[in-house]
């Protein structure tokens, strides 16, 4: 994984590449959906804000204890 960020007043800014994708599952279109933009050179934001992140969320976990 590359990483980048930048920590100005205003707030942190990161963008990453990574050499796969964002799933592990074979059978999953995430599983190599980043591979292009890790072998030329290209970044995609990390989102940290919640509502940004939310608002680009293809899916949703909710996790509730027992």
């Amino acid at each position: 994984m590359r990483m980048v960020c930048e920590t100005p007043r205003s707030g942190v800014s990161c963008f990453i590449q990574m050499p796969g994708g964002q799933q592990h599952y074979r059978d999953s279109p995430h599983y190599d959906d980043m591979l292009d933009y890790w072998l030329n050179n290209v970044s995609v934001p990390l989102l940290f804000n919640v509502d940004q992140a939310g608002n680009n969320a293809e899916e949703t976990f909710i996790i509730v204890p027992q």
